[in-house]
């Protein structure tokens, strides 16, 4: 393993080629982060009909992928962004999967049943479905009124209040208490520039998480944020690293400094935050 300082581009790209030709080997969220990575770095994804073909008939008769295992929804959420990039529609309807989370009880029922301990990040997937067919949910007021009443549960959890803010940014609503929220992701923050969360201390993703809230909200608080910011994308480049195999270079982000192997999830918010940040928060606030 190498650290580098330096990101280069064509090992970030020799790496997703080889995930991208063994993508049977991979998790599909993990092979939705390939594709999300090629098109932050600026380049097509390869063979690209030939991927939404593959991505077709994975989809369910519900209409949406990975049916029936733990998160799901977040999955299905992320392959209906590729899709709306992509500009074309699912070989199936998800009518039958909507009509499982038309109203507020069935979707809190579902959120419980499918992403227990991830409550708003479960949330985050069912309202980023309903967008990404055009509208908003039916059980909007329900919603609303139950970020206000649980300020003090999603407010100090990172993971959770990552997502809800990206919602309530999909929603068009604006964010409760901000100068507070923006005080909290402060405080939290390591002082390695790092944010951790429940349980994936220091860890890449969550610091991916706290900037992109701060990015978001930046302009709606007179809360100086820059710093923090920079200290953050300062920890994830550290994040950076390169192995070797048969004489070449293959570059990515890990988890956290201590790891070895790239990964895609992380390469795809590595890439995201430090080469490319308007174009993905275009993507998963449209």
């Amino acid at each position: 393993m190498m650290r580098e300082r330096k990101i280069k581009k064509e090992n970030i790209l020799r790496f997703l080629n080889h995930n991208f030709k063994n993508k049977e080997k991979l998790e599909l969220l993990d092979f939705i982060f390939v594709l999300d990575s090629y098109e932050l770095l600026g380049m097509e994804v390869p063979d690209k009909k030939q991927v939404i073909k593959y991505l077709n008939g994975l989809q369910s008769d519900e209409g949406t992928w990975e049916t029936g295992n733990p998160h799901y929804v977040p999955t299905t959420a992320q392959v209906l962004m590729f899709y709306s990039r992509a500009g074309v529609k699912p070989a199936k309807s998800l009518k039958p999967f909507f009509s499982t989370i038309d109203t507020w009880e069935k979707v809190n029922e579902h959120c419980q049943k499918y992403d227990f301990g991830n409550y708003w990040g479960g949330l985050w997937g069912y309202i980023t479905c309903y967008i990404m067919e055009g509208r908003k949910p039916p059980w909007i007021k329900e919603f609303l009124k139950e970020v206000n009443k649980k300020f003090d549960v999603w407010a100090y959890q990172n993971h959770q209040r990552c997502h809800l803010i990206g919602n309530l940014f999909q929603l068009g609503e604006p964010i409760p208490k901000i100068d507070r929220v923006v005080k909290i992701i402060l405080q939290q923050q390591e002082k390695n520039g790092s944010w951790g969360d429940e349980g994936w201390n220091k860890a890449l993703p969550q610091t991916f998480f706290a900037i992109s809230t701060l990015r978001l909200i930046k302009d709606k608080t007179s809360k100086k944020m820059n710093p923090a910011i920079n200290k953050g994308l300062d920890f994830i480049g550290k994040c950076y690293t390169t192995i070797q195999h048969e004489g070449k270079n293959y570059g990515g982000f890990t988890t956290t400094l201590s790891e070895i192997c790239p990964k895609p999830l992380e390469t795809a918010m590595g890439v995201a935050a430090l080469l490319n940040p308007k174009l993905y928060f275009r993507w998963s606030m449209r």
